[in-house]
């Protein structure tokens, strides 16, 4: 496929998403951390994932913004939360550690229910 066909299969599959209604809505990011920063007062909201911080961001570090329920595409604003970079590496760590532990343990129930173990 040359690249004309790929520009022209873009423009044509945009084009149907349109028609049909189904055009994803962009967001705009820096009016979504304007309203989270108004909301919080400037303050890392980790306290509401559970984290004892409540720093204030200082303005010459952007403030992560962090999905609540860990859909990227959820940017309703209850689903958001302005964290500081400490936090938010903390609350991916913790994720990615519960992901490793659900991996394992559906693992071994698989293992067990083949009969792995028992032979």
């Amino acid at each position: 496929m040359c690249i004309g066909d790929a520009k022209s299969l873009r423009e044509n599959f945009s084009s149907m998403r349109n028609i049909m209604g189904r055009e994803k809505k962009r967001t705009n990011v820096s009016e979504l951390l304007q309203r989270l920063s108004q909301r919080s007062g400037g303050r890392c909201e980790g306290y509401k994932l559970g984290l004892d911080c409540n720093v204030e961001l200082p303005e010459d570090l952007e403030p992560l913004i962090h999905h609540v329920d860990g859909n990227p595409g959820n940017n309703e604003i209850d689903n958001l939360v302005l964290l500081c970079p400490k936090c938010h590496s903390g609350v991916i760590e913790r994720l990615c550690e519960e992901r490793r532990k659900t991996f394992a343990r559906k693992a071994a129930e698989s293992l067990d229910k083949s009969g792995f173990y028992g032979r």
